[in-house]
């Protein structure tokens, strides 16, 4: 019970803190604030050497997060972007887009006419590795059409594109933006990327370049309609 005090009193200071310095208070801010009242406590026990009390504790504390892990949910971003059919001529769509990284070829980017992206992450030493790896994985399995963090919207507007996709944070899926100009029809450069509810926003050099590429994968789902 005494404990329990010290924790509440401890994560209070913290909260004061943090209100100070004008911090967005959600689910997320109290439950990071009572874990580092909960280690600040536990800080204090080893130090004045409560080895006993200081054990009870812990298994206690461990059993108390490992409950709230386990019930507290998350709830998924949802994609901003509105979908709009393509019918420009700014980039190719009979293929997909991939990045040079060192010695590497990295992909993919695939977009399609009914304004939906497929994006996939992986990279092989050539392109020939990369399309056999498309071909086993966005082709022949459909393991991916189940994950909903494969498709986004893409909006291009004169030479700028800009398309949305939701990225897995460990917990739950969060919205993300990139943004960027298209240099030619084989070629656009993203420059910046930023969570949809504006933040985390950050200046990005990621330059994209075409290849062709036929059967491409089904951009049919049942995240976006």
């Amino acid at each position: 019970m005494l404990i329990n005090i010290h924790i509440k009193r401890i994560f209070k200071i913290h909260l004061r803190k943090v209100k100070n310095y004008n911090v967005k208070i959600n689910g997320d801010t109290i439950y990071i604030l009572y874990l580092c009242s909960v280690f600040k406590i536990i800080k204090r026990m080893k130090r004045e050497k409560q080895t006993l009390r200081f054990i009870l504790f812990f298994v206690t504390i461990i059993y108390l997060v490992n409950g709230c892990v386990k019930d507290k949910t998350w709830d998924d971003d949802k994609l901003t972007f509105k979908k709009l059919n393509y019918t420009g001529t700014q980039i190719k769509l009979n293929g997909y887009y991939y990045q040079k990284e060192s010695n590497y070829f990295c992909g993919t980017l695939f977009f399609y006419k009914n304004g939906i992206l497929i994006t996939w992450t992986h990279c092989e030493p050539n392109m020939t590795y990369l399309n056999n790896q498309i071909n086993d994985v966005l082709i022949s399995n459909n393991w991916f059409s189940q994950n909903k963090g494969i498709y986004g919207i893409f909006n291009i507007d004169s030479n700028s594109i800009k398309y949305e996709v939701l990225e897995h944070n460990g917990n739950y899926f969060e919205a993300h933006t990139y943004s960027g100009i298209i240099i030619n029809d084989t070629t656009f450069k993203l420059t910046k990327t930023m969570r949809s509810n504006g933040t985390n926003i950050d200046s990005i050099n990621s330059v994209y370049y075409f290849q062709a590429f036929n059967p491409k994968p089904d951009s049919t789902n049942k995240f976006i309609q």
